[in-house]
């Protein structure tokens, strides 16, 4: 027999038991559910921005790689560009060091050809001296020997007012030395005599010298002034002239 009482308390011990079941089982688990819904969902923003912060990121170092390879690029154009220049630079220097070097050389070998030209002539023209010498000596006579006497007695007589008393200034008298290769004859003496007298009025105290290497002609020394009228005197003019010439 159906007892409506039990049914009824069977009702409400359901009811009980799901209101409990409710509030101490269903309620905290939805709330921890919520919860998680809400913590996934902030995480989910989170990583979202993460996401799109790595983005950015890898966009900025992306930017800065290609900016970086710019730059490389950049700095190895510069690089080479100044490899370049100094490369330039050490050619120029070496080129100007090897062209200072070769004048240098020209400069030297300049010189020395020089003086090697100048040491040849200078032999040549002492050879030649030499030469003169001995020629002129082995064809010496006595009318070569008055000619040159002469000669060098018309230079004395040919002198003008003004020489003449620059010879004479600061001298009482004439003080004459006549230098010859050989001895003079008495005619020669007197005409050299006649000649200084008449020349520079005033008495002449005339002394006579031999010297054999003048080869011919006379030297003669009035006061300070010397009038060389002998063989070497003239070949050493000579020589003088050639090596006043020498390149």
């Amino acid at each position: 027999m159906f007892n409506w009482w039990t049914f009824v308390f069977q009702i409400i011990n359901f009811a009980v038991v799901a209101y409990l079941l409710y509030r101490l089982l269903f309620k905290p688990v939805r709330e921890i559910i919520l919860k998680r819904q809400e913590k996934l969902s902030s995480e989910r923003d989170t990583l979202e921005k993460e996401k799109n912060r790595i983005i950015e990121l890898k966009r900025e170092l992306d930017e800065k790689l290609n900016k970086l390879d710019e730059l490389k690029k950049t700095m190895i154009e510069e690089t080479r560009a100044e490899a370049q220049l100094e490369r330039k630079r050490i050619l120029e220097e070496t080129s100007k060091e090897i062209e200072a070097k070769w004048k240098g050389l020209e400069k030297q070998l300049e010189e020395r050809r020089k003086k090697l030209q100048e040491e040849l002539k200078k032999e040549a023209i002492e050879l030649a001296g030499e030469l003169s010498k001995g020629l002129l000596t082995s064809l010496w006579n006595e009318g070569l020997n008055e000619s040159l006497i002469n000669r060098t007695l018309g230079e004395i007589k040919s002198l003008n007012s003004e020489a003449i008393e620059e010879i004479l200034a600061g001298y009482k008298g004439c003080a004459v030395e006549v230098v010859s290769a050989s001895e003079l004859s008495e005619q020669i003496k007197r005409g050299i005599t006649e000649t200084l007298n008449h020349v520079f009025s005033c008495q002449t105290d005339i002394t006579y010298r031999v010297v054999p290497e003048y080869i011919g002609g006379v030297a003669i020394r009035v006061n300070s002034r010397v009038f060389d009228g002998t063989v070497l005197g003239n070949i050493t003019r000579a020589l003088e002239t050639l090596r006043g010439h020498q390149p």
